[in-house]
């Protein structure tokens, strides 16, 4: 009998994370992570537009929840709800990481976008995921595109923020995109004032 009724309270608390209240996300720029493991600047570009393409059960305000057995690998389990857009959410982090690497004027003809794929938090481990694809445009034309998976593998009794769950996961991403050649290459010749 208790076993049924812990299934049953089990149950509603799980589907019921629809009529859950949206937690908020604090956009700020105070810095709560390490510093980027990068060793080099850039020169300031405008960081515009991220898109938010998420598997079609999840809603442009909803996370994946990732690593439950009743979860799916595509990331189509809904997680966490948020006040802001997850792609404000992210773009404000990726934004934040770019900040403490760029230099100089910002350069209004060079911008970088994306296309956010899956934010997904693992509730076995506290581990989170972010998969971008990120778009480097000069006057409208993308000159580079990368797709980099983000991922924060968190440690038992991290003391890790809620209120900015996917800062490192996000730091992550734009470590692998400045770390690789082609990127510092086309950044370093097309986008210098």
């Amino acid at each position: 009998m208790k076993k049924n009724l812990l299934i049953s309270i089990f149950i509603i608390v799980f589907f019921s994370a629809c009529s859950i209240k949206p937690q908020a996300y604090d956009l700020s720029t105070k810095a709560i992570s390490p510093v980027l493991n990068i060793d080099k600047n850039i020169p300031s570009f405008k960081i515009t537009n991220f898109k938010y393409k998420p598997n079609i059960k999840i809603s442009q305000h909803t996370t994946s929840m990732l690593g439950c057995f009743p979860c799916k690998a595509d990331g189509s389990s809904p997680g966490t709800l948020y006040a802001e857009p997850i792609s404000e959410i992210i773009k404000a982090e990726v934004k934040n990481a770019f900040n403490e690497i760029m230099i100089g004027k910002i350069n209004k003809t060079c911008q970088l976008t994306a296309t956010i794929h899956l934010v997904g938090f693992d509730i076995m481990d506290g581990d989170s995921s972010v998969d971008l694809t990120y778009y480097l445009l000069k006057n409208k034309n993308t000159i580079f595109k990368r797709r980099v998976k983000g991922h924060y593998n968190a440690e038992l009794f991290d003391p890790l923020a809620r209120d900015r769950l996917y800062s490192k996961a996000s730091r992550n991403s734009v470590e692998k995109l400045v770390n690789q050649s082609d990127f510092l290459e086309i950044i370093n010749t097309k986008c210098m004032n």
